[in-house]
C-alpha cells in the first residue's frame, strides 16, 4: 500500500471513531452543559470546544505513531502494523480526552454541589 494512502486509512480509522463518540454524546453532553453553564450560549461553546478538542486529540494520537522518518525508504508490507499502531494510538488519545473531559465535569459538577449546599447553610 502506497504511504499516503496508509496515512489517511491510519488516521482516518480513529479519528472516524472520534467523531462518531461526540455524535452519539452530543445531546446528553449538551444538556450537562447548559446546567452546569447556566446559559445555552455557554453550553453550547463548551460543546463545541470539547468535541474539537476530542477530534483533534485523537488525530494528533494517530499522526505521532506515524513512521514519517521512513517514508523515504516506503515499503508495502509495513501499510498494517502502521496502521494498527496508529489506530492504537489513535484510540489512546481518545480515551485520554474523554477521561480529561469526565474529570472537568466531575469537578465542576463537585464544586456546584459544594457551594449550593454552602448557601443552603448561610441562609438557614
Amino acid at each position: 500500500m502506497h504511504a499516503g494512502i496508509t496515512l489517511i486509512l491510519s488516521a482516518g480509522l480513529a479519528t472516524g471513531l472520534a467523531v462518531l463518540t461526540v455524535l452519539v454524546l452530543r445531546s446528553s453532553f449538551l444538556r450537562l452543559l447548559v446546567d452546569l453553564c447556566r446559559s445555552e450560549i455557554r453550553g453550547r461553546f463548551w460543546l463545541a470546544f470539547a468535541s474539537v478538542s476530542i477530534v483533534l486529540t485523537t488525530l494528533f494520537g494517530s499522526l505521532a505513531a506515524f513512521p514519517t522518518g521512513q517514508l523515504a525508504s516506503w515499503r508495502g508490507e509495513w501499510s498494517l502494523e502502521i496502521v494498527v499502531a496508529s489506530f492504537r494510538a489513535g484510540l489512546s488519545g481518545l480515551i485520554l480526552s474523554l477521561a480529561a473531559v469526565a474529570l472537568v465535569l466531575l469537578v465542576s459538577i463537585g464544586q456546584r454541589g459544594f457551594d449550593a449546599g454552602t448557601r443552603g447553610e448561610r441562609a438557614a
